[in-house]
């Protein structure tokens, strides 16, 4: 039988890239030489960031990000790329070598970098990926990356079952209960991790696996094999949505309360094919 070990070491982060070959293609493609990048949206957790990290692994590029506690600070995200003090005209003469900067956040931006990323764009001189969250209130500028035709847009779907089976399979789970979690996150990634540490800190996981490994052996079915104690130890609370994700017999279906955008990458290729 599988160890214990063995199986919590298949939880850790990061997780392996998984799925999305037609989106990695499409945002490599826009930043390719003599294209002026791409900005990819969606919900948060979606994967944005991880996408655009894939696409851009092993380019040189210049990287900042928008964070809640900045937005008030005149070119927070670009600080360790500008000198204290300098002029929005100074700061895109300062960043004109740059080829391709990587933009992570951007609705979080203050208004100053978000001016600096859409006069990048603007002047051409500087490949963009630019992610930003759907739904979230975003600098004017930002949003015209798109908006005015500055940059491709690409809304990216949730992750397909058969990449979030790939990406559990991993965990040893079954294929009842990684159904259940697709269905419950739709492809809501970081819920998805969310719920695994959960299951994982209640030994619902572990739990699982063992029955499976019994079932696999030729032992005879426990009629609720997959059915852990709940709720969890102290060490965290556990989402009550778990508590249907484990394989066990459940009253109702697990629901989402997504709604999926009406883009799809096939579609989201904007300017340029």
């Amino acid at each position: 039988m599988t160890t214990h070990e063995q199986d919590t070491k298949t939880l850790e982060l990061p997780w392996p890239f998984t799925g999305r070959e037609d989106e990695l293609d499409l945002v490599r493609r826009a930043l390719t030489a003599g294209r002026p990048g791409i900005v990819v949206t969606g919900p948060a957790g979606r994967g944005k960031t991880r996408l655009v990290r894939e696409a851009v692994r092993g380019l040189d590029c210049a990287r900042v990000t928008g964070t809640p506690d900045t937005m008030g600070l005149r070119f927070a995200a670009f600080a360790h790329l500008l000198p204290d003090t300098v002029s929005l005209h100074g700061a895109v003469r300062l960043l004109s070598g740059v080829r391709l900067l990587v933009v992570d956040d951007a609705h979080l931006l203050d208004e100053a970098s978000a001016a600096l990323v859409h006069q990048l764009a603007a002047h051409g001189g500087t490949r963009l990926a630019v992610t930003a969250t759907d739904g979230a209130a975003a600098p004017a500028a930002v949003s015209r990356l798109w908006t005015g035709e500055l940059l491709p847009r690409l809304a990216l779907p949730p992750l397909p079952r058969e990449d979030t089976d790939r990406l559990l399979a991993t965990a040893g789970l079954e294929p009842l209960t990684t159904g259940r979690l697709h269905l419950l996150c739709q492809g809501d990634l970081r819920l998805l991790r969310d719920l695994l540490a959960a299951l994982h800190r209640s030994g619902a996981l572990l739990a699982a696996r063992a029955a499976a490994d019994g079932r696999g052996a030729g032992r005879s079915r426990s009629p609720r094999p997959y059915v852990s104690a709940w709720p969890p130890s102290s060490t965290g609370p556990t989402p009550k949505s778990a508590r249907h994700c484990t394989g066990s017999p459940s009253p109702s279906p697990c629901r989402s309360t997504w709604t999926d955008s009406t883009w799809t990458s096939s579609n989201a290729w904007s300017r340029t094919g």
